[in-house]
């Protein structure tokens, strides 16, 4: 990849973001409203969308997106980085075979696959691949870039570990049926099987690149996505232009998106005010204070609250003394106050909830509300919270440890919420905050007590937070009842028996308690009015590629 450097001084970029300046002019609209490849009606578990809403106005072509972006990635490469400061760059110049429709995000539509079908049991897909995609260095996409990919999931470069560990454990083999199909068999059903493929992390890599630089894409940014890389300068800006060969006819509308590095909360905020960045980040949103500020104040301007799929949670290791026991382990969450924690730690951007994202498999928010741990008042979850230290032997407390990320002041604060709600039963955390890569790798080598973290669910069905809960996950907690319940999911033949195997997922989770859920996350996004067809989405990273959205001038 080729870097040109831009040379601009810090002074430079503020005066940048604090000078107002409109959109670019686009020119005048299409005569008709594009609409992606129409979709073939597959198999359970999921049917793609067909074609995108209805706008409601004519789309315009032309302009730059400006964006704001936390952080210089760590690479640029999509296969084997899952951080935000990679993702939320690249994602745009990538596709899956298959991908959540940004118009309609819960839904599944065809990507790099024209159509697929599954077998009566479930066990096996055949992927129709497209014809008419290609790479953005002019090479015809084809089943021997799907094939390459997902030997590489399986079997990751050394040094390297695939984020959707979860997907590759599915995957028994693939075949090259022709040089347009491509046949996945799985080790058995999995109905998660579809959601983890249709994630942002599932990306399709060209081979004839991945085979050149082991099983990576290193710094090179070539994929079939909207936008193509333009450049990068470090600590700036990213670019993107727009991908003409792009193969939903009529997409991108934009001529490209700027991604401004702009790693402080208030200056990215000003950049927004003064039009500078004309969409803030889902994964950095806004504060309550800031969107009701753009409610009030910013008259062109609007604020959506999006479902971020991000959980705060308050997680124990199961090998380490006193939380070995599950009883000890139900006191916890006994003990916490969630509604609080909405208030406290998410300024009522939230709600409370269990493992399990909301959705037909959980439990009702209403009837979740009346539960012990949920309910108000607190003080019978406090008393059957002190009964159960009691019962473990534990009626005295214990002293134990809290790990949190130092200089994370959404980490720290929610440590600090931990220790103040837990000292209720005579739980005593001591605040170990350690700087980020510390902390990193005390949670891989389980060196902790007790951690708090953001549960980043990358899909709204129960597989989606498996890496969590499931076997292997970072925090001990192993359990056959759970295995039987995964599986149990995994293998249900229709939505109805799906929706009653999650049911009982979720009350193995809440007996056994894996990790205490003290709130799912909102997140409030905001854009200026010109801004055309931003929806709200699911998840920080997924469905972000603004090939759908258009500048109104």
């Amino acid at each position: 990849m080729q870097k040109k450097q831009l040379v601009l001084s810090l002074c430079t970029i503020l005066g940048i973001l604090m000078t107002s300046c409109a959109p670019a002019a686009a020119p005048p609209p299409p005569a008709e409203t594009p609409k992606p490849a129409a979709t073939s009606a597959p198999k359970p578990p999921t049917t793609p969308a067909a074609t995108p809403k209805a706008a409601g106005e004519q789309p315009r072509y032309g302009g730059t997106l400006n964006l704001a972006h936390s952080a210089d990635p760590p690479e640029l490469d999509p296969m084997w980085n899952p951080s935000y400061g990679t993702q939320g760059l690249v994602t745009s110049s990538y596709n899956g075979l298959v991908e959540y429709d940004p118009l309609e995000n819960d839904k599944i539509v065809n990507r790099l696959a024209e159509s697929w079908r599954a077998s009566d049991d479930g066990k096996v897909f055949t992927f129709n691949l497209r014809k008419d995609a290609r790479w953005h260095d002019g090479k015809v996409f084809q089943a021997a870039d799907v094939q390459r990919t997902i030997e590489a999931w399986k079997n990751p470069p050394k040094g390297k570990q695939w984020f959707q560990v979860s997907l590759a454990s599915m995957i028994a083999r693939s075949e090259i049926v022709d040089g347009q199909t491509i046949r996945v068999a799985l080790t058995d059903r999995h109905n998660s099987f579809l959601g983890w493929l249709a994630t942002v992390f599932a990306v399709i890599a060209p081979s004839h690149i991945i085979d050149t630089q082991g099983g990576q894409l290193k710094n090179t940014v070539v994929g079939t996505g909207p936008f193509k890389f333009k450049r990068y300068d470090p600590g700036v800006v990213y670019q993107a232009e727009k991908n003409k060969d792009f193969f939903i006819k009529g997409w991108p509308y934009l001529d490209g998106l700027a991604m401004w590095i702009i790693k402080d909360d208030s200056t990215r905020f000003a950049g927004f005010r003064t039009g500078k960045v004309h969409v803030t980040s889902p994964y950095d949103a806004i504060s309550a204070a800031h969107a009701e500020f753009v409610g009030k104040e910013m008259r062109d301007a609007s604020v959506i609250r999006v479902r971020s799929l991000g959980a705060h949670a308050f997680a124990p290791q199961h090998t380490r003394g006193p939380w070995r026991d599950a009883r000890v382990r139900r006191a916890a969450s006994l003990a916490f106050d969630r509604q609080a924690a909405v208030q406290v730690l998410a300024q009522g951007f939230g709600t409370v909830g269990t493992p399990l994202p909301a959705g037909a498999w959980s439990m009702p928010l209403d009837e979740l509300k009346q539960m012990p741990g949920y309910r108000q008042p607190k003080e019978a979850d406090v008393a059957e919270a002190k009964r159960l230290m009691a019962e473990a032997g534990r009626a005295d407390g214990f002293e134990s440890k809290v790990l949190t990320r130092a200089g994370d002041t959404r980490a720290e604060n929610l440590a600090i919420f931990s220790a103040e709600q837990l000292r209720k039963i005579g739980i005593r955390l001591k605040v170990d905050s350690q700087e980020r890569g510390m902390w990193s790798r005390a949670r891989a080598n389980k060196d902790f007590d007790t951690l708090v973290l953001s549960v980043a669910t990358q899909f709204s069905e129960p597989g989606g937070a498996l890496i969590y809960f499931g076997p292997g996950n970072d925090f001990a907690y192993e359990s056959q009842r759970r295995d039987e319940a995964v599986k149990a999911y995994e293998a249900a033949p229709d939505s109805a028996s799906r929706a009653e195997a999650g049911r009982r997922l979720e009350r193995v989770l809440l007996d056994e308690v894996p990790y205490v859920v003290l709130l799912w996350e909102e997140r409030a996004v905001a854009f200026w009015k010109n801004v055309k067809n931003v929806q709200p989405w699911v998840g920080h990273q997924n469905n972000n590629k603004w090939a759908h959205v258009w500048l109104a001038g």
